[in-house]
């Protein structure tokens, strides 16, 4: 039986001995989950775990054959081998693994690459223009949303100044902009302000099997926040929303966001579909001439999907 990435997690929680590791590490080569980047995340992240400390001699040199062999590694799975490399006390080589990144960093990387950097003995600077850490990604105290959303110009003060004037010293301007516009704010921030924090990006939305949800609940951070599944089978991302795709006539018909005329060719889209699986799913037998007249033709179903859905007149929302 080939390898999928449900029969690796099984076969990784149940893993008790280096050769039960290695046994698993030759099915995921064979199997060619090295084109899967979420499988070989959920390798990576085992190998680099407390168990895979106790079961290899030498768990991190493990960790970089596998990672080596990975054909596109993203940003979670580089961070897990700086992660391991810093937890195993080798800050060293958080250097030229950040340097040789095949991904693009993004806001856990930095930190990582900070803490090597202390661990190392470097004297590390943050330079943040915001008075909280994690720029737009923060989660901010209720009493501090009023200066975030309409952040006052300091003046420079007499120390910069000084500062400025020697010739030894660089001074760097840090002036924080204003993510909005125009912000208008009223009222008082209610007593109990500090049991709550603002997330500033908001809600998000995941997929279930998204590597943020692994992340959540490696780092117990699932404990804080609030799930909820999004209601419809399938979402639909169009101009900057969601929408949910109707999978039924009635939720055709209840769907606010769909105008009359997208309805109804909705509609006459899908009888046609339906009288074409009817008239090919009937035997030869059966088949009269009205049901072979309700068949697709051949050329139209040698088109691609898209251009098909465009020649049956259906608009570019739906043809997403």
């Amino acid at each position: 039986m080939p390898l999928t990435v449900s029969l690796l997690d099984a076969q990784l929680s149940r893993c008790r001995s280096a050769r039960h590791l290695l046994e698993i590490h030759a099915q995921f080569l064979a199997s060619g989950l090295l084109a899967d980047a979420y499988a070989a995340s959920r390798l990576l992240l085992f190998t680099t775990s407390a168990t895979a400390a106790r079961l290899l001699p030498q768990p991190l040199h493990h960790s970089l054959q596998l990672f080596r062999l990975v054909r596109s590694p993203n940003a979670f799975t580089c961070n897990t081998l700086l992660r391991a490399a810093l937890r195993q006390g080798f800050p060293h080589l958080c250097f030229p693994l950040y340097a040789s990144m095949p991904a693009a960093p993004d806001t856990y990387t930095h930190p990582l690459l900070a803490a090597a950097c202390a661990a190392a003995g470097k004297t590390v600077l943050h330079v943040d223009p915001s008075p909280f850490y994690g720029s737009l990604y923060s989660s901010i105290p209720l009493s501090s949303l009023a200066s975030f959303l309409s952040p006052e110009a300091s003046p420079p003060t007499s120390s910069a100044a000084a500062a400025a004037s020697d010739s030894r010293t660089v001074v760097v301007d840090l002036h924080r902009r204003s993510v909005y516009s125009d912000v208008e704010t009223s009222g008082a921030v209610p007593e109990p302000a500090r049991r709550f924090t603002i997330d500033l990006v908001g809600p998000r939305v995941l997929y279930c099997a998204d590597e943020a949800v692994d992340l959540l609940l490696w780092s117990g951070g699932s404990h804080h926040v609030e799930f909820k599944s999004v209601e419809g089978g399938s979402l639909l991302y169009w101009e900057g929303c969601l929408y949910p795709v109707p999978d039924s006539r009635q939720a055709i018909f209840k769907d606010p966001t769909l105008k009359l005329k997208e309805k109804n060719i909705l509609f006459r889209f899908f009888k046609l579909v339906q009288a074409h699986i009817a008239a090919a799913s009937a035997s030869a037998d059966e088949t009269r001439e009205g049901d072979a007249s309700a068949k697709i033709p051949e050329e139209d179903l040698d088109l691609p999907f898209v251009e098909f859905l465009k020649k049956q007149g259906l608009p570019p929302k739906m043809r997403a």
